[in-house]
């Protein structure tokens, strides 16, 4: 009996240092796990703007699988900036997250940070309009934490704890993945972010306590859009970027074995708000049958 715990041992260490080559060999996808740099606040205007971020296709979304790079993408086309996109891992970035930034001479990581720099650079040549009210300032800032830091983590239940998402995972999130490293991609992701989640507070609930948690967020965002084009009037702002980068997820991912979707289209406000972003502002990345290319 006791000649079988030297094989389960080896077995264990031989899984542990797979998993430590694994990571090592990803350091394009993996990055320095953030280093707490203080982000720069000002550049030039003019130099060329780089995101890089996760932009292989899923779903049918236009944006990105990442709702934080798909903000930082839809706010620059709100404000007109011209801007080529990478597809690229955390390697670079400063904060050791995605997305990030290159401009010029200066490397921002972090959507929110990322935003404040353009609009300290570019002030008045930005076409887009943050509102100068408190009120409406206080209402922006409430929608882009909810969304960020409360729908973004219910959502990654679904995404990756779930076993339903698995099919979605490996189907889509990986699909040019060998099957067997799909797989073990699945497993690492599952371990690491089921640890963030119950830190976090959402992997303590059920599945049934956190699918109502995610129809309250989007009840109060539909009840907050209302019959409004865009949440805080007839022009786009920040939160609505924000707010695009996660509706759109939900909407069109692609992971239809999850609830999200189908909570997400009891709102036909969120969904035409998500529609009529996607018409107007990427165009040149959907078909013409309406889906992404």
């Amino acid at each position: 009996m006791h000649a079988i715990f030297p094989i389960i041992y080896l077995c264990c260490a031989a899984v542990a240092a797979g998993y430590v080559y694994f990571l090592k060999s990803q350091r394009g996808f993996t990055g320095n796990l953030g280093t707490r740099e203080t982000s720069p606040t000002k550049g030039a205007p003019g130099g060329e703007i780089v995101l890089t971020g996760f932009f292989a296709p899923v779903g049918q979304l236009v944006g990105s699988v990442s709702p934080f790079t798909s903000k930082v993408e839809t706010f620059l086309r709100f404000a007109g900036l011209k801007f080529r996109t990478e597809n690229g891992g955390f390697a670079g970035s400063p904060k050791g997250r995605l997305p990030w930034m290159k401009h010029g001479a200066d490397v921002v990581a972090d959507s929110r940070f990322m935003i404040k720099y353009l609009q300290n650079t570019y002030g008045p040549q930005l076409k887009i309009e943050e509102p100068q009210d408190a009120e409406s300032q206080a209402i922006s800032t409430l929608i882009q934490r909810m969304c960020e830091e409360h729908m973004y983590f219910t959502s990654q239940y679904h995404r990756m704890i779930n076993p339903q998402a698995a099919g979605w995972f490996k189907g889509s999130l990986f699909k040019d993945a060998p099957s067997w490293k799909s797989t073990f991609i699945m497993y690492c992701f599952r371990s690491g972010r089921g640890t963030q989640l119950r830190y976090q507070g959402v992997l303590t609930n059920s599945e049934a306590d956190i699918n109502i948690l995610i129809d309250e967020d989007l009840r109060a965002l539909s009840g907050l859009l209302g019959n409004k084009p865009y949440f805080l009037g007839s022009h786009p702002t920040v939160a609505d970027a924000s707010a695009f980068g996660t509706l759109e997820n939900y909407l069109y991912d692609g992971n239809e074995a999850t609830p999200i979707p189908a909570m997400t289209r009891k709102y036909s406000n969120l969904v035409r708000f998500v529609d009529s972003i996607r018409e107007e502002f990427y165009a040149d990345k959907l078909s013409k049958s309406g889906k992404a290319q």
